[in-house]
């Protein structure tokens, strides 16, 4: 009988063991590989990961920029206009979460959809507490045109081989410490 309950025990003890281990490691596999928080509530993950359209836009300069250009890091493609209430809400929480990402890794680029003049944009973001996006354009509005956006603001998080991760109409707490945490581990894997 001592010799049963010497073995349960053991046996107990190791079930506890694997239980714990188990919980860590799903733990892990969520928050490393799981899906966005759900504070990014219209955060809609692409099924499948597609391939993004080629896209172009316009940098500070007025010179032509690819999304092919970032390859090899992710992108978090943001659509925005000065006129859009919940676009110049949003600003200051990409410029915050793009300050809290590693560049070469993961990167935030906030494409102003209108016929402005570059330092225009610029100080139409400075005023709003959101320089640190850059300026980057498209006043032709074909970006609305290829990703078919019939909404500001959009955004959408491509990873580094070009393909769709997910997307997002409306604004959303881009800058909440568990949302950077989110985007940090996705530019990790």
């Amino acid at each position: 009988m001592k010799s049963n309950t010497r073995e349960l025990a053991i046996v107990g003890a190791l079930l506890a063991v694997a239980i714990t281990f188990g919980g860590l490691y799903e733990t892990w596999v969520y928050v490393h590989a799981g899906p966005p928080p759900a504070l990014l509530d219209d955060f809609v993950l692409a099924e499948g990961n597609p391939a993004m359209p080629e896209v172009a836009f316009l940098d500070e300069a007025g010179e032509e920029v690819l999304l092919a250009d970032f390859r090899g890091r992710h992108v978090i493609l943001n659509l925005w206009a000065t006129w859009c209430g919940p676009c110049v809400t949003e600003l200051p929480a990409l410029a915050n979460l793009k300050a809290s990402l590693p560049e070469e890794r993961i990167i935030v680029v906030a494409v102003d959809l209108e016929s402005l003049e570059p330092d225009e944009v610029a100080t139409f973001l400075a005023e709003h507490d959101a320089a640190g996006l850059g300026v980057y354009r498209n006043p032709t509005l074909s970006l609305m045109d290829t990703l078919d956006v019939y909404g500001l603001p959009y955004t959408v998080v491509v990873d580094p081989q070009g393909r769709m991760v997910g997307s997002a109409f409306g604004d959303e707490p881009w800058d909440h410490p568990r949302v950077v945490a989110y985007f940090r581990d996705l530019a990790a894997q």
